[in-house]
C-alpha cells in the first residue's frame, strides 16, 4: 500500500484508508497522523466481534505488523477498521534485528594476535531466525544456523580498523543486518595513573579509601591493574599499600598529598583533614552522635558554643519519623498553611570566609522538591531527579557574620534534615567515578549498555538501579548485588529489555542509580545518580504527559514549546531558573503551545505535573 497522493490520501498526514463500524453502518473517515507519529493501529476482521486480525501500520515506512487485539466487546465499539480490499493489497513484510551483545563499545579495541569472541542476538518480529552470516571486510567468515550465535576471531598482527557485517534471515523471508568496527591495537602499556578521588576531606582518626586507576596509551582502563606503591607527604598521616589513608586526632586543619606510583608513573591526590560542624534538625530528644540539635527555636545562643536558629518560631513544623538517624528527623523550611506558602530562614553565627555546606534534605515517607539554598546558592534540588532524601553540597562565602539557609521562594514542602559546615573551599563531593554510560546517551531496545565504574570506598557490594519515572521508583538490574570482587572496579554489561516487570522501556528516559554498600555494615555508604539515558523513541510519556527525551533546545526569539497532553484533571507546567525559582507557570487540560520567546538565553529547568506523575527536563534557550 502506498500512502502517497495517488493512493487517495488527502495529504501526507491524512488518509481515507480506515473506516468506522457503528452498528450496521459502515462509513469512511479521515485518519489524522498527529504530531508526526509513526504508527497507527486498527483491525482487519470485518465483524465487530471477535476482534481478530489486528495490525499496526508504520505509515512512514509503508510497513505493517500483526498485533494481538484486545478482548471484550467494548473494544469493538471504538476500533478503527481496515478496508478489506486495501489490506489485501499489502505484501506482508517482516523485520529481523541483530544485536551485538559483545564486544560492546568499550571492548572494540583488541590487542594484535589475541582472540575476540563475538556474541550475537538476532530476533525476528514475526518469524524464527534461521541463518546468521558474519563477514569481515566483505568476506564471509562464519555461517551460523542455531543458537548460541557466537564466533571467535583471531586478531592479526596488522593494526588498524576491521569491519564486521552481520546479516540474519528468518523463515518469513525477512532479513536484517548490522555493522561494527573492531580496532586492532598494539600491546597495551600503562601510560597514565589516576587517584580517585583527586580531592578528599578526611575526618581525624577515620580511615579513608583511595582507589588507583591505570590507563593504557589509548585512554582505556587497563584490563589488569599493575601493582602500585603509595606514599604520603609530610610527617603526619599514614597510608597503607592498599590505599587506605588515616590521620590522627591531632591533625585537624592539616593538608597532605597522597602519591601512587607504578612503572615510573605517578599520580597525586590532595587530602584535607577537617572537623565538620554538624547540626541535626529535630523535634525533641538527643541528636545522633557527633551532631548538635536544632529544635525549631528562634535564633539565639544555644549554650553549646554556637548561636543559631530560625527567623521565627518553627517548632510546630519539626518532625520525627520514628527514629534518631539523620534521615528520620527534619524541620520544614517551607510548607502550605491555609493555602499559602510559608517559609522560614535559618542562620548560624560564623566568621566571615569560605565554607563548604553539605545539606541532607527530604522525608523518607514522601517525595518533595526540597530546594534549599545556602547564602543564595542552590544546594539541594529534587526537581531534576526525584529522591525522598538527598545530600548535596556547595561552596559559599559568608560576608555578614552569619551563614543563611533558606528555601526557594514559592516552593512548599522543603524539609531539612541536617547540615554539615566545613571551613574553607573544597572540590565537589566525589564518591563513585562513573566511566560509562554518559548521561543523555541514546540506545534502542536490545542494545548492550557498558556500565563501568570505580569506587572510592572499600565495598561489600554494589547495586545498580534504573528509574523510568524521574527517580520516583527504582528497579534493580543485573541480578541485584554485584559482589565485592568486582565492585571496586566494575565492568557490567546490561542488555536493555523491552520491559522490566510491567514497566515498558520503549521510549523511556532512564535514570541510573549506583549504590555502594559498606564492607561489614551492609548499609548504603554512597549513592550516585548518573543522569538520564534515552531508550528508543524520541519522546517520553508519563500519564499522558509528553516531553522530548533529553534536554530541550529552544531557539529564540520564537521560543515555542508544545505540551502534548490530555489530562481530565489538568496539568501544570513550571519553568524555573537553575536555583529553582519559578519564572513562568501555565495550566491546561489539552495540548497547548506556549510562547517563551521573552526568556533570556541560558539554562533552565522545566517540569510538567499531572496527578502524581512528574516529567522534568533541562531546557536551554539559545539564539
Amino acid at each position: 500500500m502506498n500512502f502517497g497522493p495517488d493512493s487517495g490520501c488527502v495529504s501526507e498526514t491524512e488518509c481515507y484508508y480506515l473506516r468506522e463500524t457503528d452498528g450496521a453502518d459502515n462509513k469512511w473517515f479521515g485518519w489524522k497522523f498527529l504530531n508526526d507519529e509513526d504508527y497507527v493501529a486498527g483491525w482487519h476482521n470485518p465483524q465487530k466481534t471477535p476482534n481478530t486480525g489486528g495490525y499496526v501500520i508504520n505509515w512512514k515506512e509503508n510497513k505493517w505488523y500483526e498485533i494481538t487485539p484486545p478482548s471484550g466487546p467494548e473494544a469493538s465499539w471504538i476500533a478503527a477498521w481496515f478496508d478489506d480490499v486495501e489490506v489485501a493489497e499489502f505484501a506482508k513484510p517482516t523485520e529481523v534485528r541483530v544485536t551485538v551483545v559483545s564486544p560492546n563499545l568499550s571492548q572494540r579495541r583488541v590487542e594484535k594476535n589475541s582472540s575476540l569472541t563475538i556474541e550475537l542476538s538476532p530476533q525476528s518480529i514475526s518469524g524464527n531466525v534461521t541463518d546468521v552470516w558474519i563477514s569481515l571486510n566483505g568476506t564471509e567468515v562464519e555461517h551460523l544456523t542455531e543458537s548460541p550465535y557466537t564466533y571467535t576471531w583471531q586478531a592479526p598482527s596488522d593494526t588498524g580498523a576491521y569491519t564486521f557485517t552481520v546479516t540474519a534471515s528468518d523463515d518469513q523471508q525477512g532479513t536484517g543486518s548490522t555493522e561494527f568496527d573492531v580496532t586492532v591495537i598494539n600491546t597495551r602499556v600503562v601510560s597514565n595513573l589516576e587517584i580517585i578521588p583527586a580531592n578528599a576531606e578526611v575526618a581525624p582518626g577515620a580511615p579513608f579509601q583511595f582507589t588507583p586507576a591505570a590507563y593504557d596509551q589509548y585512554g582505556d582502563l587497563m584490563p589488569t591493574q599493575p601493582e602500585m606503591t603509595w606514599q604520603v607527604s609530610g610527617d603526619w598521616g599514614t597510608i597503607s599499600q592498599d590505599g587506605v589513608f588515616e590521620a590522627s586526632n591531632e591533625d585537624d586543619g592539616k593538608q597532605a598529598t597522597v602519591t601512587v606510583s607504578a612503572g615510573g608513573l605517578s599520580a597525586t591526590a590532595q587530602v584535607n583533614v577537617v572537623v565538620a560542624l554538624k547540626i541535626n534538625f529535630m523535634n525533641n530528644g538527643n541528636p545522633p552522635e557527633g551532631y548538635l540539635a536544632d529544635y525549631g527555636e528562634v535564633y539565639g545562643d544555644r549554650g553549646n558554643g554556637y548561636s543559631y536558629g530560625w527567623d521565627s518560631d518553627n517548632k510546630a513544623w519539626t518532625r520525627n519519623n520514628n527514629g534518631r538517624t539523620v534521615e528520620k528527623t527534619f524541620t520544614h523550611m517551607s510548607a502550605l498553611e491555609n493555602g499559602e506558602t510559608v517559609s522560614f530562614v535559618w542562620e548560624i553565627a560564623l566568621s566571615n570566609g569560605d565554607y563548604k555546606v553539605r545539606i541532607t534534605a527530604g522525608d523518607l515517607n514522601n517525595y518533595f522538591q526540597n530546594t534549599i539554598m545556602a547564602e543564595g546558592v542552590l544546594v539541594t534540588d529534587s526537581t531534576i531527579m526525584q529522591r525522598k532524601v538527598l545530600t548535596d553540597s556547595a561552596n559559599v562565602t559568608v560576608s555578614d557574620g552569619k551563614l543563611t539557609l533558606s528555601a526557594v521562594d514559592s516552593i512548599p514542602w522543603s524539609k531539612i534534615c541536617a547540615v554539615e559546615i566545613i571551613s574553607g573551599s573544597f572540590e565537589p563531593d566525589e564518591g563513585y567515578r562513573i566511566i560509562s554510560p554518559n548521561a543523555n546517551e541514546n540506545y534502542e531496545i536490545g542494545d548492550t549498555v557498558s556500565m563501568r565504574w570505580a569506587a572510592a570506598k572499600e565495598l561489600d557490594h554494589v547495586i545498580i538501579d534504573v528509574s523510568a519515572d524521574s527517580g520516583k521508583s527504582w528497579m534493580s538490574i543485573l541480578g541485584g548485588e554485584i559482589s565485592r570482587d568486582t565492585s571496586a572496579w566494575g565492568n557490567a554489561m546490561w542488555v536493555i529489555p523491552q520491559t522490566i516487570g510491567e514497566t515498558s522501556l520503549l521510549g523511556a528516559t532512564l535514570a541510573l542509580r549506583f549504590r555502594e554498600y559498606d564492607n561489614g555494615t551492609g548499609s548504603v555508604a554512597m549513592e550516585y545518580l548518573n543522569g538520564y539515558i534515552n531508550i528508543g523513541a524520541t519522546a517520553v510519556n508519563h500519564s499522558n504527559l509528553m516531553l522530548r527525551a533529553g534536554p530541550l533546545f529552544v531557539y529564540r526569539p520564537s521560543g515555542l514549546i508544545t505540551v502534548n497532553a490530555t489530562a481530565k484533571n489538568g496539568w501544570e507546567l513550571r519553568l524555573c531558573d537553575m536555583r529553582g525559582r519559578t519564572l513562568l507557570r501555565a495550566h491546561g487540560t489539552q495540548s497547548r503551545t506556549l510562547d517563551m520567546g521573552h526568556m533570556p538565553s541560558g539554562q533552565y529547568l522545566i517540569s510538567i505535573k499531572h496527578a502524581d506523575a512528574v516529567v522534568r527536563k533541562q531546557v536551554f534557550f539559545i539564539k
